[in-house]
């Protein structure tokens, strides 16, 4: 097992810097001014130290030795303060480290602002207690021993701790910089799991933070675990902890100042079964804080214990991966990180939407089709390129299937069936949002447009809609509903109950023994959408649903809008409305046609309408 210290002989480059930095005399002035209390005894020591194995060197008492391995580690190993989200790298004298980490500067930054401190009110003896990052659009992670203080179980559940007659209060502070007064604190809604105490467990934890416009962005979780001699960096909150570290030594290191943000490069020393141990310089407010690969600034490990020049463990990537399946049910929890497609071969050989679902003949339903230029604006779906007309732009799903704009990144239609006969009642799981491989990814939108804002990813294939058939089928589809092909930007204030209710109503009431309906669904895409972040966002939503009733093909159109909401995305203006509205009206405003639809649909022979607002299924007009 090696030592921080033994990690660092290991680390040639910078052994090498270390020789020549305090052999040098021409540098020994400015190492000697660098370094408190740097004597020529010291310096003496310090030289024999680095040519010597570990330990007191014959010249030199423990003391002395140990003198020279905190320089050693402070020069070798600093903890750098970050000031506006920047790494400060003036007082680094390692050219090799220096230039290790200016080489992938951008990547070891970006990771900053998603790594905050956790504060508590109402606690006797903490005003903090440790470090946390965000895993998921609104999921910290943490220590076990650092929610502990704060937590307690009850039941199958936890709740926060009361001291004293008082509830405890938690929230995580994302700035918490040297000489810097400003803040972002975001609350800790609740405690969603801190593993059982014992060796046997990862001491690990899981926190909900309050939905806010100015959480950053989750940190991206590497795929496979880091290996030996991995270059490494952690971002925390250091702590004074004289009870376990000498003060001179800390002093040393981290200039007596604590309690704000740094970064500490290093490298991954052992790599064991359930744990690693690296050489960053770490203290006590460290716990929780990620280990981050200098490359790629992915998440490889969670810090949860260490000691100056002893030992310092992580948590791998594996191991909080389990964790996350444990609870969730899914490895793949973080919302923001990855939405990366998935392979391409796992989406072949999908059943779309039928158009004789729900009969032949008379009651046969065709596929939409796009009228005048609109077919030019279609993305083109890779395997379909010898297809005709819209049927070379048609991304199918298990039950149901969609079409896309690639001007604008959005469907233009979906079309599902709906078997109620064969529904399965399946728990919605924390299922991760991807993008579809079949087209590219430049014609559809990922996470990017639907973090640290109030849009929500609206389904337009309801979820549950294509979720029937055998149980496999069912997962299959429930699981496709999660394509970023399938959604569209949604103010999240928008209520969606009586547009939702609409399809359970209408499914309801069709032909007893068939229980079927097929449903299309889209935006409507106009030149006054609002603009934001590059694109602009629909204000309108329409359906059309298809069912047969009293032995007749009947169809119904409706559309939904959300323009009061649109003026001020900070803002809620006013309520939506859904109307019933005659499909001829829908084909006029999408450039879609229904290809004959609008002959079953009730309001067709109405010239004169003043749409009704649906309310209810009494506001139905079938």
């Amino acid at each position: 097992m090696k030592t921080p210290l033994q990690s660092l002989r290991d680390d040639r480059a910078v052994m090498e810097d270390l020789h020549e930095l305090f052999n040098n005399k021409r540098r020994k002035i400015d190492a000697m001014e660098s370094v408190q209390d740097l004597t020529q005894i010291g310096h003496r020591a310090i030289v024999e130290f680095l040519e010597e194995p570990i330990g007191p060197t014959e010249s030199h008492d423990p003391e002395s030795a140990y003198f020279s391995e905190a320089i050693v580690m402070a020069t070798g190993r600093p903890s750098l303060l970050i000031q506006d989200g920047r790494i400060q790298l003036a007082s680094l004298q390692l050219p090799s480290l220096r230039q290790r980490l200016q080489d992938n500067l951008a990547t070891i930054e970006a990771p900053i602002p998603s790594v905050g401190r956790i504060e508590l009110l109402h606690h006797p003896d903490y005003e903090w207690i440790g470090t946390g990052w965000l895993l998921a659009d609104n999921v910290l992670v943490t220590n076990r021993h650092v929610a502990e203080v704060f937590s307690e179980q009850q039941g199958m559940s936890y709740q926060f701790r009361r001291i004293f007659g008082a509830t405890i209060e938690a929230r995580v502070d994302f700035l918490e910089e040297h000489r810097r007064a400003d803040y972002i604190e975001i609350e800790i809604q609740s405690i969603l799991f801190v593993s059982p105490a014992g060796a046997a467990h990862p001491d690990i934890a899981f926190l909900k933070v309050k939905q806010n416009n100015d959480l950053p962005s989750p940190l991206e979780l590497a795929v496979d675990d880091a290996e030996e001699q991995s270059d490494v960096g952690i971002i925390g909150y250091p702590a004074w902890d004289g009870r376990r570290n000498p003060g001179p030594a800390m002093a040393r290191i981290f200039q007596d100042i604590y309690n704000v943000k740094r970064y500490a490069p290093g490298r991954i020393a052992d790599v064991r079964d359930g744990v690693f141990t690296h050489d960053c310089s770490t203290l006590g407010g460290n716990s929780g804080s990620p280990v981050l690969n200098q490359a790629t600034g992915k998440v490889v490990g969670l810090h949860f214990a260490g000691r100056f020049m002893s030992e310092n463990f992580a948590i791998p990537m594996t191991v909080i991966k389990q964790q996350l399946l444990r609870i969730t049910g899914s490895s793949s929890v973080v919302v923001g990180g990855d939405d990366a497609p998935l392979p391409l071969e796992s989406l072949e050989n999908r059943e779309g939407y039928s158009e004789s679902f729900l009969g032949r003949g008379r009651y046969r339903v065709p596929f939409p089709s796009l009228t005048g230029d609109l077919i030019d604006d279609a993305a083109p779906v890779k395997g379909r390129e010898r297809s005709r007309g819209v049927s070379k732009f048609v991304l199918d799903y298990t039950h149901f299937s969609v079409v896309m704009n690639k001007k604008r990144r959005l469907p233009f239609f979906t079309a599902v069936n709906i078997d109620g006969s064969q529904e399965v009642l399946l728990r919605r799981r924390n299922t991760q949002w991807k993008l579809d491989p079949r087209i590219d990814r430049d014609h559809q939108y990922g996470n990017e447009l639907y973090v640290r804002n109030k849009l929500d990813r609206g389904h337009m294939v309801r979820r549950l809609d294509p979720v029937w058939g055998s149980d496999d089928e069912a997962e299959q589809a429930d699981t496709d509903t999660f394509h970023y092909t399938n959604c569209a930007p949604q103010h999240q204030d928008l209520n969606q109950r009586t547009w939702l209710d609409l399809e359970d109503y209408l499914l309801q009431n069709t032909t007893q023994d068939d229980q079927k309906l097929t449903v299309f669904t889209g935006p409507v895409f106009t030149e006054n959408d609002t603009s934001f972040r590059g694109t602009t966002l629909p204000h309108d939503f329409w359906k059309v649903a298809v069912m047969v009733y009293r032995n007749k093909l009947r169809a119904t159109g409706y559309m939904l809008s959300q323009k009061e909401f649109m003026d001020d995305l900070e803002f809620v203006i006013g309520r939506f409305r859904t109307y019933q509205t005659p499909i001829r009206v829908i084909e006029q405003a999408t450039g879609i046609s229904f290809n004959g639809l609008r002959e079953f649909d009730p309001l067709e022979s109405v010239e004169s309408f003043a749409f009704p607002t649906i309310n209810g299924p009494a506001d139905l007009v079938l």
